[in-house]
């Protein structure tokens, strides 16, 4: 799948996010496809929907994981970058 990313802007590519949305609606409790969804609305300036992916996540690691500690910088990154932009250029 990571070969489907985009190298120069690493989003994903038309069919490769058309699979990982088939696979959550399959199994919404996959950490990667959500994951790779997350990184893919951020690279693409989606900054409210990365923020919205990776909160999804938080439930599935406990409080003081790395992962949890990660995903909650992650999510404050997309909140402040959303913030400063307009609502209107935001897809």
């Amino acid at each position: 799948m990571q070969s489907q990313f985009n190298r120069k802007k690493h989003t994903l590519n038309r069919n490769s996010k058309r699979l990982l949305q088939r696979i959550l609606a399959k199994d919404n409790n996959n950490i990667d496809a959500i994951s790779l969804l997350g990184m893919d609305a951020f690279n693409r300036h989606q900054y409210r929907r990365a923020a919205t992916y990776w909160q999804s996540l938080l439930p599935r690691f406990s409080a003081d994981s790395d992962d949890a500690k990660m995903l909650l910088t992650l999510i404050a990154k997309s909140q402040k970058l959303a913030d400063q932009r307009p609502a209107n250029q935001e897809s």
